[in-house]
């Protein structure tokens, strides 16, 4: 059969405009999925921040559980968590991340809650405390014991501050029918400060206000 050049022309014409709009078609499918893509990671973006939470008030049966469940309740992943009673007074400390977008509606749940119990409440965003921050396991362990006086907290810790030695935990207990007075203190020594060295210091300065102290390694727990 004959085709003459000039419908020849008109038919590769055709086939490489039928080509081009199906290439253009399925770069224009790909550019579209990655923009969505990319516009669905900035904004979820912002759904996954820390926030801590504070909560003081009189101790009272249940009032983890109704906190937690807040949380809970809007999707919050639930980090570190601190609680301790003081002379019949409840204070917690925890952290959490908003992986919904539901702080505000979380906020206001929690409000409420700290209206009906009387709490004492704040909520405020981790991020301008994880700015060069540096998360380390605590790796030594200080016990002091001895007889209650004033300047026991204020001479040891200064010691550390001394050396640099971050402070992770801190823990006292008075026993008053005793007249003993007992704390424990986890914490990080940075390099360059070993045991050996920080026991002596802390010895010395333990002497000083009529105390026993020792400092051991801390040991990673068993899981």
């Amino acid at each position: 059969m004959y085709m003459s050049p000039r419908w020849g022309l008109k038919t590769v014409g055709g086939l490489l405009y039928l080509f081009n709009c199906f290439y253009v078609a399925l770069l224009r499918r790909k550019f579209f999925k990655i923009f969505n893509f990319k516009i669905l990671a900035i904004i979820t973006e912002g759904f996954n921040i820390r926030y801590l939470i504070s909560v003081f008030g009189r101790d009272r049966p249940g009032l983890v559980a109704g906190l937690t469940e807040i949380l809970y309740n809007y999707g919050a992943n639930l980090g570190d968590v601190e609680m301790t009673r003081l002379s019949g007074a409840f204070a917690l400390i925890l952290e959490f991340e908003d992986t919904g977008g539901n702080k505000e509606k979380i906020d206001q749940k929690l409000q409420e809650l700290a209206a009906e119990e009387s709490l004492s409440y704040n909520l405020v965003s981790a991020a301008p405390y994880q700015d060069d921050y540096e998360e380390r396991e605590a790796d030594t362990i200080i016990t002091i014991y001895g007889a209650d006086r004033p300047g026991i907290v204020l001479g040891i810790t200064e010691e550390l501050g001394e050396e640099d030695v971050n402070i992770s935990n801190l823990e006292t207990t008075l026993r008053e029918e005793e007249g003993l007075y007992i704390m424990v203190l986890e914490a990080q020594r940075p390099a360059g400060v070993d045991l050996s060295y920080l026991e002596d210091k802390l010895d010395r300065a333990a002497e000083k206000l009529g105390v026993n102290v020792t400092v051991r390694e801390l040991d990673a727990p068993e899981l």
